[in-house]
């Protein structure tokens, strides 16, 4: 049985893992799932109704995007994509959690969501007021954090891609979905962009989150 990865293409914690099993080369399965409505089927895969869930090649289920990251990375050791030295190791966790929080908060929640998704599929009119603030105060200082993080060196932890790549790249690939360009400033930040989403793996997410994006909004419901 191959293991099957549960979401949608739209979802940078979806898509996190789509790019673990693609630059791991492990055959796989997806399967759409959306969170929207708890259903019992929903809830039974998923007890706090989120997405993405893997069904792993035993037919068990795990829960997470960080914990289902770290369980591929255990149970698959070819291809590692977390560091082996102890604190470059911590380091992409931490680049992790500051994808998965604050990156996730600050631009995908404030910019992407209300500019491509709430008023497609909740129906609710774009907050400019939201949009100027996360484009001009917050994602401003991010960015400055990141280009900081990312001066000098090829990768954001280690000497290798991995897991710190893979979680800031799937938040940077809903900003361009939402047609935002990386100013010119972040040169350093901009470089390591580049390299990443032209990656055959980001590559192949791309394609499907395009594709994903236009079913959304062709089913506008304002």
């Amino acid at each position: 049985m191959k293991p099957i990865l549960y979401g949608i293409p739209v979802s940078p914690f979806y898509r996190k893992i789509r790019i673990q099993l693609l630059e791991k080369n492990i055959d796989h399965q997806i399967e759409v799932l959306l969170p929207l409505e708890k259903t019992p089927e929903l809830l039974k895969l998923t007890p706090l109704g989120k997405i993405p869930v893997l069904k792993d090649k035993e037919g068990r289920i795990v829960n997470d995007s960080s914990v289902i990251f770290n369980y591929i990375e255990d149970v698959y050791g070819e291809n590692p994509l977390l560091p082996k030295n102890p604190y470059e190791k911590s380091r992409a966790r931490w680049f992790e959690e500051y994808a998965d929080s604050h990156f996730f908060n600050t631009a995908v929640v404030q910019y992407f969501f209300q500019k491509c998704v709430g008023p497609y599929v909740f129906g609710q009119p774009t907050d400019e007021t939201i949009v100027e603030k996360a484009e001009k105060e917050d994602m401003p200082k991010m960015f400055d954090y990141l280009s900081q993080e990312i001066e000098g060196k090829e990768y954001f932890a280690g000497e290798s891609f991995g897991l710190a790549d893979i979680a800031l790249g799937a938040m940077f690939a809903n900003l361009q979905l939402a047609e935002y360009k990386l100013g010119n400033e972040y040169t350093s930040l901009q470089n390591w962009l580049e390299k990443t989403l032209s990656r055959p793996s980001f590559k192949t997410t791309s394609k499907e989150d395009s594709q994903n994006l236009k079913h959304i909004q062709s089913q506008k419901s304002v």
